[in-house]
């Protein structure tokens, strides 16, 4: 097999999962940057991490969860009830 077989949660290293600038306002935990701000929001509007990259290289399996994939099967359920 030439793929590996790896957890959709797990990042991988060309990936860069290092954290985003945060600000607390009236309404809540936003990124400072407006426009990075309206994607990684779920349904409830709760922020998610953002990740940048694309998965490539190897696994990363002792880092972090990768942050978008970890909402991912949250929004899936969340939409299916």
């Amino acid at each position: 097999m030439d793929r590996l077989i790896t957890p959709y949660l797990t990042p991988w290293t060309g990936e860069d999962t290092s954290p985003t600038p945060v600000t607390v306002t009236v309404s809540g935990v936003a990124y400072t940057i407006p426009v990075q701000d309206a994607l990684p929001r779920d349904l409830h509007g709760v922020l998610w991490t953002l990740c940048q990259g694309a998965a490539s290289g190897k696994p990363a399996y002792a880092a972090k969860l990768h942050p978008e994939r970890q909402k991912t099967p949250f929004d899936v359920a969340e939409w299916r009830t």
